[in-house]
């Protein structure tokens, strides 16, 4: 008996064989091949889920804030915005449009943004002044002047009547801004990782939630009671449509214009358009620059064709991303704007292009 047990405790342990080793590992690699791709889907779903919240919050604020002063918030009068002959006194006050911050504050207030400031407001930075301030009047200076300080965003919005210089509580998350650090100072133009400026100024503005690379989340103003001057029957022109102006036409008669967005949808000087980590394929693109780069693929929304359509079977009409007029047009009423005399919101969404129908928007998909 006593053999048999020292023979038992004598006799070595078998251990895996290369074979199953290599099965384990096998396994393993499946395992983490299937598990990554899940959690990545997962990741974007809430980044999605996110900045629907975002959108909602940022809709709401916009509603409140009508309730309240009879109008959409934006303190720049449309015509100013994206306006590249604008100077410091187009804006109603004869000492100017000027810069200016708490001593060492840390901000970006040189000089050489001030012509900036006076041309490149967009919709979107116009959002940020309605809804969290930034805008003050300087009634010491002679004669008075409008400026724009960065220490004030977020304390909410100021009257700009000199005889009520009343400032009103802040509506918006002053936190989900387009602030970074260049330089050692403080601004908000926006620019995305790969360094690729924005046509816009040091005003902050709200970003989506893609970590991706958070982009600006486009806002475009109605022009309340604005409609196509001609008969339904009548064929809608570039300047007679109901529905939204080229850039450069700001007193033209339609519900939107395309200058409230365009510091972000066009490419600048060097082809390169924002956004980061875009995913939009190639082979999607309609009428792409040969040769572009992922940076210098075109987002949509920069022009309007009013022949443009949404129907890919529509092969010559067909334009991915999408061009403004089509993108636009409400589905159900030809030369009527979507969500006439209102509001439009626009996240790029997960593909980080503005104009495809994976955006994210105030007025559900787009189709």
């Amino acid at each position: 008996m006593e053999n048999s047990i020292r023979n038992l405790k004598s006799e070595p342990r078998g251990g895996f064989t290369l074979v199953e080793l290599l099965i384990v590992i096998g396994i393993i690699v499946l395992l983490i091949g299937i598990t990554i791709p899940v959690v990545g889907r997962v990741k974007s779903a809430a980044q999605e889920a996110d900045t629907k919240g975002l959108i909602q919050a940022l809709d709401g604020a916009i509603q409140n804030y009508y309730s309240n002063f009879k109008a959409y918030p934006g303190p720049i009068p449309d015509r100013l915005v994206y306006y590249q002959a604008a100077t410091g006194t187009s804006f109603g006050f004869p000492g100017g449009f000027k810069i200016t911050q708490s001593p060492g504050s840390g901000f970006d207030t040189s000089a050489t943004n001030e012509t900036n400031l006076h041309q490149n407001i967009t919709g979107t930075e116009n959002l940020v002044l309605g809804l969290l301030g930034g805008l003050k009047l300087n009634t010491s200076a002679t004669p008075v002047a409008l400026e724009y300080d960065p220490t004030l965003v977020g304390n909410g919005p100021a009257s700009l009547n000199p005889a009520n210089p009343k400032r009103y509580g802040a509506l918006g998350d002053p936190n989900n801004l387009s602030w970074r650090t260049e330089n050692g100072l403080k601004t908000g133009k926006f620019k995305d990782d790969t360094g690729t400026e924005a046509t816009d100024t040091i005003i902050p503005e709200f970003v989506d939630k893609f970590s991706s690379g958070p982009m600006p989340i486009l806002y475009l103003r109605a022009r309340q009671g604005a409609k196509k001057t001609t008969a339904a029957s009548v064929a809608p022109t570039i300047d007679d449509n109901g529905v939204i102006n080229q850039w450069d036409q700001y007193d033209a008669p339609q519900q939107y214009d395309l200058a409230q967005v365009f510091g972000y949808t066009r490419p600048d000087t060097l082809g390169n358009s924002i956004g980061v980590g875009r995913v939009i394929k190639p082979g999607e693109y309609k009428n792409n620059p040969p040769g572009a780069t992922p940076e210098q693929r075109p987002h949509g929304l920069r022009s309007v064709g009013v022949a443009r359509t949404l129907d890919k079977s529509d092969v010559t009409n067909y334009q991915y991303p999408y061009d403004a007029y089509p993108y636009f047009q409400s589905p159900e009423s030809p030369n009527t704007a979507r969500n006439k005399d209102g509001f439009i919101l626009i996240s790029a969404g997960k593909d980080r292009v503005y104009g495809t129908n994976d955006d994210i928007t105030n007025f559900g998909p787009v189709r």
